[in-house]
């Protein structure tokens, strides 16, 4: 009770902490299977649709995105059947999501996507051809990656599969239904047949009512022929009124006598109009042959002029060479490249700052040729005297040495020493006016003017002078600045005419070939004219020859219609009691007439219906189909099961060990390294007592720990080995268990440090059951509430289990070095954090305060 009484944190943490794990584990595991639905997955759909006949109208029915619509809009596709489709799903697991075959691919690869389902191009065209004899089953396209998760993989194809089930019994449901309205098209031809039966029997009856009818005009027709015997008379009349046809008839033929003569001298012109025609139609022929090769020549010179002015592969045009030259006239902008008008606005520029420079030049260059001859004359070179100062030097020497011989009385009279007087004055004198004269004349005139020549020049053509040169040079290259923009305008319209006119010769270089093809064409038809206006002529011959002797037919019936007027006349005489029996006859041809009607109208009945008859039962024959054994059979199955699933696994698990390993390889490190420090400290009070610096005592106490946590983790490894579970890269999988397990046990020291030891242990094992309840490498973590997601981003347990998935199964959704470097950042924060918090260690003493060692982890270690 008295270690109770002490630490009643201790004791209250020991009771809420099964509480908390029981809390935490169900707010996070309650909701896990509908969270499913926010995992992403992508839909990938290709379908071009496909043209069927609903209710007799032709329409456009695109199944691939009906199925899209029913995996990413869930509950929301179920249509009216109008369109010949539908499809409902309450919910369908996964968030799909519609995008490209491109995006999906990556996503896929880097974790973004769970599950991707791909609608093929021909899913529509393949699912229309149900209820036909070559009915082909529709494919859905289904790819997982086990490295995101194996149970997202089996999830996605189940769902899928789901999907696709419900998709085959739409479709079974709608050819039924089609099979259905088949049988009701199949009575309806069935009952048109027993409509035309009975129309059929309606006709038959009228048939033998008909036949009455003719019976009994037949009866009549009988008396008025026995009447007809005595009314001859009344022929009488009729044979008086052929009499005079046949004499109108006489003069009748006489005038188509005189037409056939006219007929005949009609067709002689035609025949000779004939002969003109096939003359000029071999002279078009023959015309048309020079035009087509003119023509073929045009459009060889059109096709050789749109390679020289659009090139070829082996040699450019002209397009091309403009296109250069504009290139180079326009440049890049750039200072190195600035283009002909850049370029001589920058050449302007200089000769303008040269040119106005050579003032300045010039009374340089002056000032300093007359500083130079001063210097020249005043001082020398290099220390020695001028020229002033030597002569005047030397003027005094003449006249030491003119006193010394005047003192000598041997000399003094000597006609020598007497010149050398002379010559010791001239001396004076040049020494300060002729040197002085030559330095002005030097300086103020000599350089003045050579300097102003070669500047200015002497106006001669030879030496026009520096300065106006600059000038005139100055002034044209501004000029040709100036016009250089209209030069780059003009090469650059230049280059558009080139390329207008070189798109210009490629589209007249296929017209001038059609035009030759035409003219081809038109001289075969113009010889087809020729050969035609040949058999014309031969036929407007045998015309004239027919007409000429059509003339000579018209004359002999001319004659003979005199003869025949001559036979009329008797056959007056025999017709007129003949006449007297026509009209009983004609009453009875009347009622026989009727009959015979009535005959004809049921017949024709009789002939419908037995029409409508045969054409109902063929078309029922023909609505109700015939199927072999085979083709029953593979019906069968396309209806029955019409979308088929071709899935691909990517990084598949081989067996649950390979996909669970990951997850509990990290759980057993981390409570490896919570045993860690169940037997040393945090810090260890021995290296505490030194005086090392805080960076070594952590570091030394961490020796041991970090040593145990790599035995650990070497075990693991050899127990991985000795299940045999399969793994893509047992090097990763061994480099991240290592730096996992070293990285642990860091952050525990951490833990221990920062919270002390109860708190620390606490926050290790809170850590430890959010990893357990989120699964990471088992379930999907988008599953998992959202604050538990941004919890676990920041937890060494998923980086190193995220990492070893990665690494058992292969795929590129997290690399070793990432997981590496994710784990040494994790151990270097650590660290540093001990390291901040530790400062205070040294300032607890275990004598006066034994309680509060154990707050920061510090203990005094055995040995």
């Amino acid at each position: 009770m008295k270690t109770l009484a002490r630490f009643p944190k201790a004791l209250l943490v020991v009771v809420l902490l099964p509480l908390l794990v029981a809390g935490v584990g169900i707010w996070a595991l309650k909701d896990r299977a509908s969270g499913f639905e926010n995992v992403p997955a992508a839909v990938v759909n290709l379908d071009e649709g496909t043209e069927m006949e609903v209710d007799g109208h032709t329409q456009t029915v695109p199944f691939g995105r009906l199925l899209a619509g029913a995996l990413t809009q869930p509950g929301t596709m179920e249509g009216d059947g109008s369109d010949g489709s539908s499809v409902n799903l309450d919910s369908t697991g996964f968030d799909w999501q519609l995008t490209t075959q491109k995006d999906a691919e990556a996503g896929l690869e880097d974790g973004t996507y769970s599950a991707v389902v791909v609608i093929p191009k021909d899913f529509s065209n393949n699912l229309g051809t149900m209820g036909k004899t070559d009915a082909r089953q529709a494919t859905v396209i289904v790819n997982t990656n086990d490295s995101s998760g194996m149970l997202d993989s089996m999830v996605g194809q189940a769902i899928t599969q789901v999907v696709a089930s419900e998709f085959n019994g739409t479709m079974t449901k709608q050819y039924l239904e089609g099979m259905y309205v088949g049988f009701n098209s199949l009575k309806d031809g069935f009952t048109k047949s027993a409509d035309g039966a009975g129309e059929l029997s309606d006709g038959a009856h009228e048939l033998a009512d008909g036949a009455k009818g003719l019976d009994d005009g037949a009866g009549k027709l009988a008396t008025g022929i026995d009447e007809l015997n005595g009314g001859v008379v009344s022929l009488d009349d009729g044979a008086g009124k052929l009499a005079d046809g046949v004499r109108g008839l006489d003069q009748g033929t006489k005038k188509l006598s005189d037409g056939a003569h006219k007929l005949a001298d009609g067709t002689g012109v035609l025949a000779s109009g004939t002969d003109g025609l096939a003359g000029g139609a071999h002279d078009l022929s023959t015309g048309l042959g020079a035009l087509s090769d003119g023509a073929h020549k045009v459009s060889g010179g059109v096709a050789q002029l749109a390679d020289g002015l659009n090139g070829t592969d082996a040699q450019p045009g002209l397009r091309q060479g403009a296109e250069k030259l504009a290139s180079g006239v326009n440049g890049d902008g750039s200072a190195e490249n600035p283009g002909l008008a850049g370029g001589a606005q920058q050449l302007a520029e200089g000769l303008e700052q040269y040119a106005s420079g050579l003032p300045q030049a010039q009374e340089g260059l002056t000032q300093g040729l007359q500083h130079g001859i001063d210097q020249a004359f005043d001082t020398g070179r290099d220390g020695q005297p001028g020229f002033a100062e030597s002569m005047s030097t030397l003027a005094a020497s003449c006249t030491e040495l003119e006193q010394a011989f005047s003192a000598d009385p041997r000399l003094s009279g000597d006609p020598r020493v007497l010149g050398l007087d002379d010559m010791c004055g001239g001396l004076t004198q040049m020494s300060e006016e002729g040197v002085n004269g030559v330095r002005s004349a030097l300086s103020e005139q000599v350089v003045p003017q050579a300097v102003d020549t070669v500047f200015e020049g002497d106006g001669s053509r030879e030496n026009p002078g520096l300065t106006p040169s600059a000038r005139k040079l100055a002034d044209g290259a501004s000029a040709s600045a100036d016009a250089a923009p209209q030069l780059v305008d003009g090469i650059n319209q230049l280059n558009g005419g080139i390329a207008k006119l070189g798109d210009g010769a490629a589209q007249l270089a296929p017209g001038a070939a059609q035009v030759a093809d035409g003219i081809d064409a038109s001289r075969d038809g113009a010889t087809q004219l020729a050969d035609g206006a040949g058999k014309l002529s031969s036929g407007a011959a045998q015309v004239d020859e027919g007409a000429k002797g059509l003339a000579g037919g018209t004359s002999e019936l001319a004659s003979g219609t005199g003869q025949l007027a001559e036979g009329a006349d008797g056959l007056a005489n025999g017709t007129s009691k003949l006449a007297s029996g026509t009209a009983p006859l004609v009453e009875g041809a009347h009622g026989l007439a009727d009959g015979t009607t009535q005959l004809s109208d049921g017949t024709r009945g009789l002939a419908d219906g037995s029409g409508e008859l045969a054409s109902g039962l063929r078309d029922g024959a023909e609505e109700v189909p015939s199927y072999s054994e085979t083709e029953r059979k593979h019906l069968s199955e396309v209806s029955t099961k019409a979308v088929t699933l071709s899935t691909t696994r990517e990084n598949e698990a081989d067996g649950g060990a390979v996909a669970t390993f990951p997850f509990v390889a990290a759980l057993g490190l981390w409570l490896g390294a919570f045993g860690i420090f169940l037997v040393w400290p945090a810090l260890r009070e021995r290296f505490l007592d030194s005086a090392r610096p805080m960076w070594r005592v952590a570091l030394r106490s961490l020796l041991w720990p970090l040593v145990v946590a790599a035995c650990q983790a070497l075990l693991v490894i050899g127990l991985l080995v000795a299940f045999g579970v399969p793994v893509a890269s047992l090097a990763s999988v061994a480099a991240i268990t290592v730096a996992a397990a070293l990285c642990f046990a860091i952050v525990h020291q951490m833990l221990l440090t920062v919270c002390g030891v109860r708190v620390g242990r606490v926050v290790s094992i809170i850590v430890l059951v959010l990893q357990v309840v989120a699964l990471v490498g088992i379930l999907p973590l988008e599953s998992a509430p959202s604050l538990l997601q941004s919890l676990t981003a920041f937890m060494p347990l998923t980086v190193a289990s995220q990492g070893l998935v990665s690494a058992a199964l292969g795929g590129a959704i997290v690399s070793t070095g990432t997981t590496l470097a994710e784990l040494a950042l994790f151990a270097a924060v650590s660290f540093a954090l001990t390291l901040v918090f530790s400062r205070g260690a040294r300032r607890v003493k275990p004598s006066s305060a034994p309680r509060q060692a154990p707050s920061i982890g510090v203990a005094r270690a055995a040995g």
